[in-house]
């Protein structure tokens, strides 16, 4: 025998719960899992836990930050992304703003790769564009009507391609 039982407020929601075997009369029984938040549907008599809600803020951030670390392809060339190469790549973009002559062997996943400094300049400039455009994408998103990470991305991802592309 159901030892719990629940309290429900005008729209079906649980509101109180009661453990002493003997609840008031207009308490109704319920599940142990059952808990202040749930909603019960009068039909099916069940209980249905509340959705939770999408931390819509920290999830762009999150599919912001993934991005940008994921890499791009410039000519064939694969290059990482993240903070690191970001320095180095700028370091490398001072030394063949100064020298014309400037070359560096650059590791990307395929191995070493030499470059030179118009090159550098180049991956660069498409680095930077490619950060800049994540995060304009993460500030035209339009978290209005989101309520998955499905559609998050979706959304995210279809204004990063008018971003890339502008």
């Amino acid at each position: 025998m159901t030892k719990k039982h629940v309290l429900l407020d005008e729209n079906n929601i649980v509101v109180m719960q009661d453990l002493t075997g003997k609840p008031p009369k207009e308490y109704i029984p319920a599940s142990e899992e059952v808990a202040p938040g749930w909603k019960y549907n009068t039909k099916t008599k069940k209980f249905s836990a509340p959705k939770v809600a999408l931390n819509i803020q920290y999830e762009i951030k999150n599919i912001r930050d993934k991005k940008i670390n994921g890499g791009i392809s410039v000519n064939g060339i694969e290059l990482a992304t993240d903070d690191t190469t970001q320095s180095r790549i700028m370091a490398a973009r001072i030394m063949a703003k100064e020298d014309s002559k400037y070359t560096v062997n650059w590791k990307t996943n395929a191995g070493f790769v030499p470059l030179d400094a118009a090159t550098i300049v180049a991956l660069s400039d498409a680095i930077h564009d490619h950060v800049q455009a994540c995060f304009t994408a993460e500030a035209n998103t339009d978290l209005t009507d989101i309520s998955d990470i499905k559609g998050l991305q979706s959304a995210y991802d279809a204004q990063y391609v008018k971003a890339i592309s502008a």
